[in-house]
C-alpha cells in the first residue's frame, strides 16, 4: 500500500502539460487568424503596382505623356501609377500601367524618364539578355526567373506571379520596360505590345527603319 502511494505521488501530472500545449496551439491559431483578417480587411488598399516611395495612383492615362498600347491583347488596364520620388526601383516621374487578363496580372508596363537602355542592362548584368529588333528598333529581352512563384488571392482581386521576363526599349524620352507576370505573357505578346507602342509613338518617325 505504501509503495503504491509513493508511485502515485511521484507520477508526473500530464494534464497541465497538455493544457499548456493546447493553449499554445490555440494562441497560434488566433494570431494567424488576426493576421489574415488584418491583411485582407481592406481589399481596396491592395495593389498590383510595384511598391516604391512616392507612388500616386491615377484613374486615366489621358493626362499622362506616355504612349500606351492600343491593342492590349484582350487584357484590361487595371491600375495606373506615377512615382513622384526617386527610389532604387524607379527614377522620379516613372509611370506604370498594370494590365490584367483572365483574373491574373498580365503585364506591367513602366515608362522610365531619363534612363538609357544601357543603364538598365548594367543593372541586369547578372541575368541572361538577348538583343532583338522590333521594326528596326533595338530592344533587349531580360530573363529574370524561370520558375516564378504565384499568389492566388481567392477574393476577386486579380492574382499575380513574380516577374519572369522583361522587354526593354526606348520610346520618345522614355525607357519602356514591359514585364511579364509569370508565364501569363509570351515572348511574342511582349513583342506585339512593344510594336504597338512604337507604332503609335512619335519616336517611330524619328528613327530610320531598317529593311
Amino acid at each position: 500500500m505504501l509503495l503504491r502511494r509513493i508511485v502515485r505521488r511521484n507520477r508526473p501530472d500530464r494534464e497541465p502539460s497538455l493544457r499548456v500545449i493546447g493553449g499554445f496551439v490555440l494562441a497560434i491559431l488566433i494570431v494567424a487568424l488576426i493576421i489574415r483578417l488584418v491583411t485582407w480587411l481592406s481589399v481596396s488598399d491592395r495593389t498590383l503596382l510595384t511598391q516604391a516611395p512616392g507612388l500616386v495612383t491615377h484613374e486615366s492615362v489621358d493626362t499622362l505623356e506616355i504612349t500606351p498600347p492600343n491593342d492590349s491583347l484582350e487584357s484590361v488596364l487595371y491600375e495606373i501609377g506615377v512615382y513622384t520620388q526617386t527610389s532604387d526601383t524607379f527614377p522620379i516621374g516613372t509611370t506604370s500601367l498594370v494590365y490584367v487578363r483572365n483574373g491574373w496580372r498580365f503585364v506591367e508596363i513602366d515608362y522610365l524618364p531619363s534612363r538609357s537602355i544601357e543603364e538598365q542592362q548594367a543593372i541586369y548584368r547578372l541575368f541572361y539578355q538577348e538583343e532583338v529588333l522590333i521594326d528596326g528598333h533595338t530592344a533587349t529581352f531580360v530573363e529574370l526567373d524561370s520558375r516564378p512563384r504565384c499568389i492566388d488571392y481567392e477574393d476577386g482581386i486579380p492574382n499575380k506571379c513574380e516577374i519572369s521576363k522583361q522587354l526593354l526599349f526606348h520610346e520618345d524620352e522614355y525607357l519602356v520596360i514591359i514585364s511579364a507576370d509569370g508565364n501569363h505573357a509570351t515572348d511574342g505578346e511582349l513583342l506585339l505590345l512593344a510594336q504597338d507602342i512604337l507604332k503609335n509613338s512619335t519616336y517611330h518617325d524619328q528613327i530610320p527603319q531598317q529593311d
